[in-house]
């Protein structure tokens, strides 16, 4: 027993300070990173490149744009800013999240500024498409027969069709059921 006690006491202070250097050298690791802007950044930068396609560049008219920036590197904590952002568009200096509650016409070259903790900052630019093009509506309380547009939604996942993989889909409202193929539900044919 009195050996026992001797063991932990010499094994506690060897997994304390094993833990307590690994950490250091985990957190140090982090803050060796540059500070990068994931998004938003121009269509076509970024390794893998961010394809123009992407919801960040598109907005529908009159329904609220809402993007939450992605930064990695630096030292956290971030704060965000905004320069030559259209009308109404706004950032949480905080958090990185980006609202424009009525977008109505394109915007382009709004930029976003990111500050480390250290005084590090980088900057990126971007534009906004302002369309009805790329959008898919759905709402389970409309009748058959809609065209995914917003004054004739789809009223069932299953009416998609054969779309672009990279239209934007609203669900407007109501519970839906995922379609069927076969006896296999999608995803597991």
């Amino acid at each position: 027993m009195k050996n026992d006690k001797l063991k932990s006491i010499i094994f506690f202070p060897i997994i304390f300070f094993s833990l307590f250097f690994f950490a250091n050298d985990v957190f140090a690791y982090g803050n060796h990173q540059p500070l990068e802007i994931i998004a938003p950044k121009e269509a076509g930068t970024g390794d893998p490149a961010i394809p123009a396609t992407h919801r960040v560049f598109r907005a529908y008219p009159g329904i609220q744009y809402e993007f939450k920036a992605q930064v990695i590197g630096g030292t956290y904590p971030y704060v965000f800013s905004l320069s030559n952002a259209p009308e109404g568009m706004t950032i949480d200096r905080k958090t990185g999240v980006i609202v424009w509650p009525d977008p109505q016409q394109d915007a382009d070259d709004i930029q976003i500024t990111v500050h480390d903790k250290n005084g590090t900052s980088i900057s990126s630019t971007w534009d906004i498409d302002v369309t009805t093009d790329g959008f898919i509506f759905v709402d389970a309380s409309v009748e058959d027969g809609g065209n995914g547009t917003l004054s004739s939604s789809y009223n069932e996942i299953s009416d998609f069709g054969s779309r672009n993989a990279t239209d934007i889909v609203y669900f407007r409202g109501g519970t839906y059921a995922l379609p069927i193929r076969g006896d296999y539900p999608i995803g597991n044919a």
